[in-house]
């Protein structure tokens, strides 16, 4: 069969699969050490698989990994080892860099990352990905999926998930578990999410810190109506 026609039939039957066919998972796991590990996973349904190789539309694994491949934007993954994934469900293609410091990839300056925006195909190895302030980092990223209506027979999985080191300060996230330290979000396709959270590698100066800025804060803001009554 050809190829073209066939890798079309493969799409068309993933589409038409009844549960969950698509993995798709953004994943930040950050170390007590500093160290950091940004991965994608995109993996198919085993069960999707088992139909397609009875009908002989699939001869090998590799067809799931030149499918995979084949679907992901140019330049979207430079940079990313590649390996294989498989567990009780899915089997795909895991994509992931490591960073040995946050700071590497963190910056002085407020930054808003834009991951999977069909505007924006900049290598996310080349990315601030935090706001480092006084101890704190913050994330604030724009996460966009596939378009809606090319992609409204799919039944995707998919998730952004964070690991933290400590329990979160704030978060907008979905869910929160283990004790605030895992963040997950569930995007639907089209959906345009805001992910944001912040942290702090040790809690206890952070809260500190950010309780002497807000005294700073009501000082000054008790100076300037001092001020203002006078002038009344």
């Amino acid at each position: 069969m050809n190829k073209i026609v066939k890798y079309f039939i493969f799409i068309v039957f993933s589409f038409l699969l009844v549960g969950c066919s698509v993995k798709n998972d953004n994943s930040i796991t950050i170390n007590r050490n500093g160290s950091l590990n940004y991965s994608v996973l995109i993996a198919f349904d085993r069960d999707l698989l088992s139909a397609l190789s009875k009908i002989n539309l699939l001869e090998t694994e590799s067809d799931v990994e030149k499918y995979v491949n084949d679907n992901i934007r140019d330049g979207y993954l430079d940079g990313f080892k590649k390996e294989k994934y498989t567990d009780s469900t899915y089997i795909g293609n895991k994509y992931s860099y490591d960073v040995s410091n946050i700071d590497q990839v963190s910056s002085d300056k407020r930054v808003v990352v834009k991951i999977n925006d069909e505007n924006n195909y900049d290598r996310i190895v080349d990315q601030k990905l935090f706001y480092k302030f006084k101890g704190f980092y913050i994330a604030d990223f724009v996460y966009t999926l596939q378009n809606k209506d090319t992609y409204e027979n799919v039944d995707f999985l998919n998730t952004f998930t964070v690991n933290l080191p400590t329990s979160v300060i704030s978060t907008n996230a979905d869910k929160v578990t283990n004790n605030g330290k895992t963040l997950t979000w569930n995007i639907q396709n089209g959906d345009v999410k805001e992910i944001k959270f912040m942290f702090s590698f040790n809690n206890y100066k952070a809260y500190l810190a950010l309780l002497s800025l807000l005294f700073d804060v009501i000082i000054i803001a008790i100076i300037l109506i001092i001020k203002h009554k006078r002038f009344v």
